[in-house]
Formats: structure tokens, sequence, C-alpha cells
């Protein structure tokens, strides 16, 4: 709604030994904002490593290809870099 949202999604850890062996972890991570003051804040983050009580794999990963929102890198690194400084409010806002 306009003051509530929610996401729901699969992530991949890759992890690179020194001998350039790599593992993969996978789970899946939920997220809640509520706008606030009129800036949207995180009002809920938690992970699983399981669904239905199985251990989620690179089979749940992959069902779904991964969503582009930007399509200039620059402009991600800066909204984010901003939001990071600015603890998640757009710099000319004040909350």
């Amino acid at each position: 709604n306009a003051a509530v949202s929610y996401d729901v999604g699969f992530y991949r850890v890759r992890v690179v030994a020194a001998s350039g062996e790599s593992s993969d972890f996978f789970g899946q991570f939920h997220i809640v904002v509520r706008k606030i003051n009129g800036c949207w804040k995180i009002v809920q983050d938690w992970d699983a490593a399981t669904l239905s009580g199985r251990p989620i794999t690179a089979e749940d990963f992959s069902r779904k290809a991964p969503v582009q929102f930007l399509s200039e890198p620059a402009a991600l690194a800066t909204s984010e870099s901003e939001a990071l400084s600015t603890g998640g409010c757009h710099p000319a806002r004040r909350c």
C-alpha cells in the first residue's frame, strides 16, 4: 500500500577459497519497509536457510531470473551511497 511494502526473494553467497575452489550457499530474504515521516525505512529484515522444512537449493535460486531495476549502474551507486550517508533518506529530506 502507500505506507508499507515488502519483498521476498532468494540469494546466493559464493565463497572462493585461496585454491580457487568455490562453494555456494543459498537462502531466502524477507524485507518489510514502512514510510515514516515521508521516508522509507526498513522495519523488518530476516533470512531463512530452509523452505517448507527443506534446505534452499540452487534449483530454488534459479527459478526466476534476477530483476534489473536500473539500466545505469552509476545511478544505483549514487543513490545507494546517498541513502547510506543520510540514514536511508534523500539528502533534501529531513527524516
